[in-house]
């Protein structure tokens, strides 16, 4: 198992307990590995919320073996946004010199709060400016207009997000946005990108993310 990201499995990391680590996904850095692992497939997992995963870095791989604790562990949304979050702090380690695993996990907490943060931010300020835009008694021309204008902020956003569809998914939920108001009212080139991105995920995995509740980072 290998994509453009170079995330690899247990099995080409040599880790011995691959049953265990069956679902897991290793990407190499230069300070360490990171191991993003389905909670659900450890055993160890919350019921109501079947899509987290727990986001690890290790300083070396064979810490695993050594049942030695991680450096950094904590509980995500989603598979994909641990990965994308991983793959960011990779980033950041490649683009910078003299960093230290100190700066690893800052990076990390960093990134996860500036996620809620500006999704929240959004989300409050889209859900404000939509609210008072159907308090006045406007036409209904007006109102078909703004609903369109709101429809595409959100819909450009979630195609910003790219293939965090977790993020995404969670995004259209709050806005109370569907595929059907999307293809109504986003531009056209907005939605081909979400056709061909988050409305294109097969059925058992848009049903997993329906069944999410709650934003967790």
């Amino acid at each position: 198992m290998q994509d453009k990201h170079n995330w690899t499995d247990a099995e080409e990391n040599n880790v011995k307990d691959k049953d265990f680590y069956k679902d897991g996904y290793f990407l190499k850095t230069d300070l360490g590995f990171f191991v993003v692992q389905p909670t659900k497939s450890t055993g160890f997992f919350d019921n109501n919320k079947p899509n987290e995963a727990y986001l690890s870095f290790y300083k070396d791989i064979s810490d695993i073996d050594n049942n030695k604790p991680p450096f950094y562990i904590k509980t995500i949304n989603s598979v994909d946004t641990a990965k994308n979050i991983a793959e960011s702090t990779n980033d950041y380690i490649n683009n910078n010199k003299n960093i230290k695993l100190d700066n690893v996990k800052e990076h990390i907490d960093s990134s996860i709060e500036n996620r809620k943060n500006l999704f929240q931010a959004f989300a409050n300020s889209e859900k404000e400016k939509y609210e008072s835009s159907f308090s006045n008694g406007n036409s209904n021309e007006i109102e078909i207009a703004r609903k369109a204008g709101y429809v595409q902020g959100v819909c450009e956003c979630v195609a910003a997000i790219g293939d965090d569809h977790a993020l995404g998914k969670k995004l259209l939920s709050e806005m109370n946005v569907n595929r059907d108001m999307a293809k109504k009212y986003a531009n056209p080139e907005t939605f081909k990108t979400l056709e061909q991105g988050i409305f294109a995920q097969k059925p058992e995995r848009k049903q997993e993310l329906e069944q999410t509740q709650g934003f967790k980072l």
